[in-house]
């Protein structure tokens, strides 16, 4: 129900309000009052500013003055003051909104925003309306934190997801047009519960269809357990060592995206494409097709998730899927870097000395668990999703998803992933090879051009992507003529990192 807020003119003469005995503004003079807050929060000039709890738009005034240049986004606490706002944001979401908060968040912020965003809280609207207030900033800084992995990730991968995307193109040369799936279809984590999973994964093998997410595929495997598939999105080299064991098997099909790890065929493993609609892959799509077309996400278990979803699977269920240590373990054994962890072992220092030191790093969890900061995000995203899904065996961390009992698995129609037979492909060397002089053409051309063209600004953004925060920065607190130059050595930077690429594929 919607609080009835009273409203009344101030000493000012501007509107002012109360809700019960609570005065939201000022009785006196309430546009100075949210220019004072606003100069005492925030210090320097943001790109983007969360204004929580907003009620009659002072704020959102004082903002807007202050910083023109910057984007405002409002999130209200009630619509009690609608129709009565003496100033509104570019974008903004109310409680009552069939869209939800997180989704808005998504739909207003990108990962490069993240550099230049600040929040502000009107307090009185947090003092009225606490509970919202609670809501509101738990889930803004779930999103943050999802937005600012993000970023990183971008930052740290993304000169190998372009390498990736480009070594697949022209060296797959089969492909695979369909995958489709049946029935009850199990996804394995490689989480301590795997280990207590495996003995009903063997008992209802003929039952299910069964993906294993990379890191899952030596236990599995020393365990006498085959895949169906495997769920790869990693395209950094651990990942090789995780694919590594299924040289043992027979082909074992690797489902995953063209930014994905490269060579995987050396383990004698078919590639099946999926897309997530990344500007490489779809600039790519021209050259190579994937199987399917899933949406994005941040974790290769809700990669695997959606693209069980997407290839038609009646039922989904998780195992191994944690989300935290157990005791010194934060992996069914045995892990694919056990090897090198005994390598590592002195007189002073055993492997399980080690374990434990990166175990007692994470921060406590409920019933003695311990969760790193990378778990605590997907967690978050996991319980968010709601997805349509049941996870055998419990775990300390909720994610949102019901508990099955071994007997489910085999309670409803047998699981089972079929992949078609393999096409040939045509040479792709030349057109992905035209397809990078045509890149490096508008990289060169945009180094003068303001703003950005979108390829451009995606390249960079993909390339150089320390470079173009600068960039943003340097324009925000307006310094143009540093921006003009981030941008311009950005375009630069790009251009001969596609001109190596370009290289490479000729020298091949």
């Amino acid at each position: 129900m919607t609080p009835t807020a009273e409203f009344f003119a101030a000493r000012t003469g501007e509107p002012s309000a109360r809700i019960g005995d609570s005065h939201i503004h000022s009785r006196f003079d309430p546009s100075r009052e949210a220019d004072r807050f606003l100069k005492s929060q925030i210090t320097t000039t943001p790109g983007t500013l969360l204004v929580l709890g907003p009620a009659l738009g002072y704020l959102l005034r004082a903002a807007r003055a202050a910083y023109p240049a910057c984007r405002l986004v409002a999130i209200a606490y009630t619509r009690a003051y609608s129709g009565r706002t003496v100033a509104t944001a570019d974008d903004s979401w109310y409680p009552d909104d069939t869209t939800s908060l997180p989704d808005f968040l998504r739909s207003v912020l990108s990962e490069d925003q993240i550099d230049g965003l600040a929040m502000i809280e009107w307090g009185p609207s947090a003092s009225v309306f606490p509970a919202v207030s609670r809501t509101v900033n738990d889930c803004v800084a779930a999103v943050v934190r999802e937005l600012s992995s993000s970023l990183a990730t971008t930052g740290y991968f993304g000169r190998r997801w372009f390498t990736n995307a480009v070594a697949n193109a022209v060296s797959i040369r089969e492909v695979h047009d369909r995958v489709s799936m049946t029935g009850t279809v199990v996804i394995a984590a490689s989480g301590p519960t795997l280990e207590r999973a495996a003995p009903v994964l063997i008992a209802a093998r003929d039952s299910i269809g069964l993906i294993a997410l990379p890191s899952a595929v030596r236990p599995l495997l020393e365990r006498g357990i085959v895949p169906d598939a495997v769920v790869a999105t990693d395209p950094g080299v651990y990942a090789a060592v995780h694919l590594a064991p299924l040289r043992r098997t027979s082909g074992v099909p690797v489902i995953m995206p063209l930014t994905g790890i490269r060579g995987v065929w050396r383990t004698g493993s078919p590639a099946v494409l999926f897309s997530q609609m990344s500007f490489l892959e779809s600039a790519l799509h021209g050259a190579i097709e994937p199987a399917l077309v899933v949406p994005p996400h941040g974790t290769v278990a809700g990669s695997a998730y959606h693209v069980a979803v997407a290839a038609g699977a009646d039922r989904i269920v998780f195992t191994g899927l944690d989300m935290a240590a157990h005791d010194v373990k934060m992996h069914a054994r045995p892990e694919s870097f056990e090897g090198l962890l005994s390598l590592s072992e002195n007189r002073l220092q055993t492997a399980e000395g080690i374990r434990l030191e990166r175990v007692l790093s994470a921060v406590r969890g409920p019933s003695r668990s311990r969760v790193t900061p990378s778990m605590d995000v997907y967690t978050a995203w996991f319980r968010e999703a709601r997805l349509k899904a049941a996870r055998l065996f419990p775990s300390p961390i909720d994610l949102g998803i019901p508990d099955c009992t071994p007997d489910d698995l085999t309670s409803g129609p047998p699981g089972s992933i079929q992949i078609s037979s393999r096409r040939r492909l045509a040479p792709t060397r030349r057109r992905v090879t035209e397809l990078l002089r045509a890149w490096q053409a508008e990289l060169i051309e945009a180094r003068d051009a303001d703003p950005l063209p979108p390829v451009a600004r995606e390249l960079v953004r993909i390339i150089e992507m320390p470079l173009w925060l600068t960039a943003r920065r340097s324009s925000r607190v307006g310094d143009t003529d540093a921006g003009r130059a981030a941008v311009t050595h950005a375009c630069d930077a790009a251009a001969r990192f596609v001109s190596d690429c370009i290289d490479r594929l000729e020298s091949r």
